[in-house]
């Protein structure tokens, strides 16, 4: 039997769907750059994590590209290693979720008129996952408004609503 926890956090990763590869060179681009910081300032991972306040494991999950420090610890980690942000960051790109985006638009374009269900079910991710797509691609002119009352009309139940 699966843990609350684990099942969501399955259900984070099905989420990302196509565009889990990106995240995971972004992740594991981040670690490099804090591994090399941490080697450089000549701090086992057991030092850093102590001197943030973390786990040893905390540190080795960041460098291996296995989990994500929040704003407040890469603040903290640029702190204690002596290094900015920027160094940490050095060389990410902001994700642009393109494997998604293209596959939305290309089941747009082949099939007009298509609900985020039957989008969700074909692109095998969450219903709200793909209204944050279309939203998005809204935004940018690359799919025409939806008419009101469209998001509404596919919401699903709240357990799988997603974040807002």
């Amino acid at each position: 039997m699966q843990s609350a926890s684990a099942s969501a956090k399955q259900a984070r990763l099905a989420a990302l769907g196509p565009d889990k590869p990106e995240k995971d060179e972004l992740l594991l681009a981040f670690g490099k750059n804090l591994r090399s910081l941490r080697v450089a300032a000549g701090l086992s991972q057991e030092k850093l994590a102590r001197r943030c306040f973390l786990r040893r494991d905390d540190i080795s999950h960041f460098e291996r590209g296995v989990r994500t420090p929040s704003l407040t610890i890469l603040l903290l980690l640029a702190h204690t290693l002596g290094a900015s942000v920027a160094e940490l960051t050095d060389g990410l790109a902001a994700p642009s979720r393109t494997a998604s985006k293209s596959q939305t638009l290309a089941l747009v374009a082949s099939q007009p008129g298509i609900s985020t269900l039957a989008l969700a079910e074909d692109m095998e991710v969450p219903a709200w996952y793909v209204r944050e797509l279309i939203l998005c691609l809204e935004a940018t002119g690359e799919v025409a408004r939806q008419p009101p009352g469209w998001r509404q009309a596919h919401r699903h139940p709240a357990s799988v609503a997603g974040p807002r």
